[in-house]
């Protein structure tokens, strides 16, 4: 049989479930200096936010036996409903922006979205929807992290962002994932778990039609986003 292994920071450890655990108990986690690095929100300026929303409806569906999202969703959410989501790790979110883009059936005015990371994939679709103009602008907003770790990827996306005036492209300590989708008198807006790229695990999505929410998202993703594009 083999052993059980543990992520243990950087380092994969084989160990029963006994040692595992008082390791965990005897670890002592290092102290930081002062001269660290500050807290996300000190050091981009983001306060700590809040809004409440007065949701009419919310409508709960499982999608873990479920190929294709967009077959099942069926509908988008009335102004001031909410649709809650179990994704089961056998689509990504960014499926679930297809299957809005395909059920919203209309231009999106601007499409903004913050995540910590993406694929070529992701990247090349979302281009190809502003070049066929279902989509006028858009915004994206990810992880420094993520920027340092896949180079050739985040190289290729400010490639294709700077042949064009339509969109805006920003790293930072971001770790969100929101999608807001503009229309011309209404919004959309996805909160998830999930970064746009597949993930093998359960994850959890919300989508809501809702102005307000998407006013309150949108203002601080294009705040961060136009002071380190």
């Amino acid at each position: 049989e083999r052993p059980r292994i543990f992520p243990i920071t950087k380092f994969f450890i084989p160990m029963d479930f006994e040692s595992f655990t008082n390791s965990i108990n005897n670890f002592t986690a290092p102290v930081q200096s002062s001269n660290e690095r500050k807290q996300p929100g000190e050091e981009l300026n983001i306060a700590n936010e809040r809004i409440v929303t007065h949701t009419g409806k919310r409508f709960f569906y499982d999608l873990k036996d479920v190929k294709n999202a967009s077959d099942h969703l069926g509908e988008l959410p009335k102004a001031g409903e909410t649709i809650h989501l179990i994704m089961p790790g056998n689509y990504a979110a960014f499926d679930l922006t297809i299957a809005l883009v395909k059920l919203i059936n209309a231009k999106i005015k601007e499409l903004t979205i913050s995540t910590l990371g993406y694929n070529k994939s992701n990247i090349t679709h979302l281009f190809k929807m502003l070049d066929s103009g279902l989509v006028e602008k858009m915004n994206l907003l990810a992880s420094e992290v993520f920027k340092e770790k896949d180079k050739p990827i985040t190289n290729y996306t400010l490639g294709l962002a700077e042949k064009t005036d339509r969109v805006k492209v920003a790293f930072t300590r971001n770790h969100s994932k929101i999608q807001i989708f503009d229309l011309d008198k209404k919004s959309y807006v996805t909160e998830t778990s999930s970064n746009l790229r597949s993930c093998n695990a359960i994850e959890q999505a919300t989508i809501t039609q809702s102005n307000e929410l998407a006013d309150f998202h949108r203002k601080w993703i294009k705040e961060l986003i136009n002071r380190y594009q």
